[in-house]
């Protein structure tokens, strides 16, 4: 290619082909100057960002590992989950006032997520949570794959739990258990402690009874 040609495309007609190459070349070099200053300035403004939204993002977790680190407490609930021995830990998230984390046993494939959230409504009676609970299940497996929930006490703690014949692949193989708790910290302050677990339909009564063993982990 032409230095008379490439002087042509930047707009400098008239000038000599040694001219014109002599003039693109400082031209290109000061420009590939500025797109450089320009490239490691954008990356330390998003190093510093992403700093800084980390930190915010840590911040805003409630939930705060125990000092033996054997377990996280939630302190807006006054309440806390002890990690079962072996299991491992899916560190923890905020979507709003919603604190979520998880723990699975990976050899028996049981997943399961908990969850910390502001109680709004009456536990039971129409529309309360265990109600919101069944209806949000039955609009995602079908009325016929949940179950009667169950009256149960946790360390003095009464909830309920309830039973779903599927899981979230909804290929049938999965079967899952709904575990919820209102945890009282004062005449205004109430939240909603929940388990949602899943686990293969084989060997489903052994992961039920381990679950309801799992769930003790709860410190209120």
């Amino acid at each position: 290619m032409s230095a008379a040609f490439l002087a042509e495309q930047e707009g400098y007609l008239g000038l000599s082909s040694r001219g014109a190459r002599g003039l693109l070349q400082r031209r290109s070099a000061s420009r590939l100057k500025r797109e450089s200053n320009v490239r490691r300035t954008v990356i330390a403004v998003v190093a510093v960002l992403g700093a800084f939204g980390f930190g915010m993002a840590q911040d805003a977790v409630d939930l705060r590992p125990t000092p033996e680190k054997d377990g996280f407490v939630h302190e807006p609930s006054q309440s806390k989950f002890m990690i079962p021995k072996g299991w491992e830990v899916v560190p923890p998230q905020q979507q709003g006032k919603t604190a979520f984390m998880g723990v699975r046993d990976r050899e028996k494939r049981i997943e399961v997520t908990l969850s910390w959230s502001p109680l709004t409504v009456p536990m039971d009676g129409p529309d309360g949570a265990i109600d919101q609970q069944i209806k949000q299940l039955a609009n995602k497996y079908g009325q016929e794959k949940v179950g009667k929930p169950d009256n149960i006490t946790v360390n003095e703690r009464p909830g309920v739990k309830i039973p779903v014949d599927n899981g979230p692949t909804l290929d049938e193989k999965e079967a899952g258990v709904v575990y919820v708790f209102e945890q009282v910290v004062d005449e205004k302050t109430r939240w909603k402690v929940k388990a949602r677990a899943t686990f293969p339909k084989v060997g489903k009564e052994d992961s039920m009874k381990l679950l309801d063993d799992v769930v003790k982990n709860f410190k209120w």
